[in-house]
């Protein structure tokens, strides 16, 4: 089974307008056997926030492909430490560098880490994980999570972390898609109250079984760039993985 990848961020125009980079990472590693991809919301209060959403979607591409039978197999509560801690280790050398705590480079962390027939998914903080079964639905596998407030969630950084990282695990036998969306996104393809996803969804899924990977990747920002600013002015980004078992061009992406 060989799985392609979607992806693109968007900065928001409130960012934009501060002149703050955009603090939305996502990546992908795709092989012959398994794909990874994994997005991370730098935290808007947080100095160093993009750098660490890079870091942290490193250490997560890192982990799984060396790790991915070990932590599937192993218990939750130890799961949850080494992920978070390879991320925290690394966030920490770089923040030292810096001078800076480490909460200076918080984000959250969205992931799905799919091995042959098996796949781990992880979440902490805001942003939603879907899935798209074998029928064509959009189902959200985990929702966002915040904290006291609307405006509030939690990070890799945070000292709870154990309590708000969500883990999920199985086999994909009824799946074909995975996809990942941070806050700002969301609030433009998902409709909280109702709790459904737009058809753009579909739209995005089908893309990637007629065209290449670059062609649709351009047309996902091309088409977030023009509708999402009138439903947010967040950073905005979205990655989807697909599995295609005709699909003849593989190709080994290395993003950590």
């Amino acid at each position: 089974m060989i799985w392609k990848v979607i992806k693109a961020e968007m900065t928001g125009t409130s960012h934009k307008k501060n002149g703050t980079p955009c603090q939305d990472v996502t990546k992908k590693l795709v092989t012959s056997n398994s794909c990874t991809i994994v997005l991370a919301d730098g935290a808007g209060s947080a100095s160093l926030s993009e750098l660490g959403a890079e870091l942290t979607c490193k250490s997560v591409l890192r982990t799984f492909h060396r790790d991915f039978e070990e932590l599937f197999d192993m218990d939750p509560s130890l799961a949850k430490t080494k992920i978070i801690h390879s991320i925290r280790t690394r966030l920490g050398i770089k923040a030292k560098k810096f001078n800076q705590k480490k909460e200076e480079l918080a984000s959250t962390l969205l992931f799905v880490s799919i091995k042959n027939n098996k796949y781990i998914a992880g979440h902490i903080g805001d942003g939603i994980i879907g899935i798209i079964d074998e029928k064509g639905d959009a189902i959200v596998l985990s929702e966002p999570e915040n904290g006291e407030f609307a405006n509030t969630t939690y990070f890799t950084t945070s000292e709870n972390y154990k309590y708000h990282l969500r883990l999920y695990r199985g086999e994909i036998d009824n799946y074909n898609s995975f996809f990942l969306m941070s806050d700002g996104a969301a609030e433009c393809l998902y409709h909280k109250k109702q709790k459904i996803f737009a058809p753009a969804i579909r739209s995005f899924s089908s893309w990637i079984e007629k065209y290449d990977e670059e062609s649709v990747n351009r047309a996902l920002l091309e088409n977030m760039t023009k509708i999402f600013p009138k439903h947010t002015t967040d950073d905005c980004s979205f990655i989807m993985c697909k599995s295609m078992s005709l699909y003849e061009n593989i190709f080994i992406t290395n993003e950590y």
